[in-house]
């Protein structure tokens, strides 16, 4: 698991153990950073809501448009 690949653990559980419990360790090592993205992504979505109700967007509106914001 050290070639900085994306671990797909549905994939490895049908392997070796061993690699199960190396996909589970990197998962474990990354957590923190991704939660801290989704935290990013949360009030980059919220503050991109916000401006659409702020240029008149109706909330439907604002939230549809709020749902396509991406890094």
């Amino acid at each position: 698991m050290s070639d900085n690949k994306v671990v797909n653990l549905a994939l490895v559980a049908s392997g070796d153990p061993s690699e199960v419990a190396k996909a589970v360790g990197e998962l474990r090592t990354r957590l923190p950073g991704m939660i801290e993205y989704q935290r990013i992504m949360a009030r980059l979505q919220r503050e991109a809501y916000l401006a659409y109700l702020a240029e008149g967007f109706t909330p439907k509106q604002a939230l549809d448009l709020a749902k396509e914001v991406r890094p």
